[in-house]
């Protein structure tokens, strides 16, 4: 387990080396020492999302912060990170945001915790400890949430919330009533276990 994580865990420093350089989920796999099939496989496992979406998402992230952060034209941010037009940009912009880049730029709050940020190797070993409870829909006084159990401690409590927040959250079909609240945590009759309810809609 320690040698699969630390082979993606490289892969996943290649990608951050090269977020603004043309590569290939190939050229990601030999920085591993895999092959391209074998390394798709192991990196899904490992890391809940394809080497692809991984770069695109991280891409769109970066992008994502040069946005709020500047006024240089959308267009130059886009080429930056290897979008090959503004169409292409804009349209895996909103899948992953929800609104179009020129309106990210302009919105006094946006919600940040779509943001996916670079993952850690503490990160990857705790989703592959599997320390928390997978998902299931509960109704509590008329609100529908998905619950999540965290078995660990409330110092890797935020790696869950990462799992939650950027890689089962984007992959799922749920809407939600209103924004993500981090802190909405509560004791399920076990100190050492901790609650994360997501508030959606029916």
């Amino acid at each position: 387990m320690n040698a699969k994580i630390t082979a993606i865990y490289s892969a996943i420093e290649f990608i951050e080396k090269h977020l603004k350089d043309e590569i290939s989920v190939g050229d990601i796999a030999a920085s591993a020492g895999y092959s391209l099939y074998h390394f798709i496989r192991v990196f899904n496992q490992t890391v809940q999302h394809s080497p692809y979406d991984y770069l695109i998402r991280r891409r769109l992230s970066e992008a994502a912060l040069e946005l709020r952060a500047s006024d240089r034209r959308i267009i130059d941010i886009s080429m930056d990170y290897c979008f090959q037009n503004h169409e292409t940009f804009s349209r895996a912009f909103k899948r992953m945001f929800a609104v179009q880049p020129s309106q990210w730029r302009s919105k006094k709050n946006v919600q940040s915790w779509l943001l996916l940020p670079r993952l850690s190797m503490e990160y990857l070993r705790h989703i592959n400890k599997k320390d928390f409870l997978y998902p299931k829909p509960v109704a509590i006084s008329g609100d529908n949430y998905v619950r999540f159990v965290h078995g660990g401690t409330e110092v890797t409590l935020h790696l869950t919330l990462n799992y939650i927040y950027h890689s089962w959250f984007p992959q799922s079909e749920i809407v939600l009533a209103y924004a993500i609240d981090a802190k909405h945590f509560e004791v399920d009759g076990n100190l050492s276990k901790m609650v994360a309810l997501i508030p959606i809609l029916r």
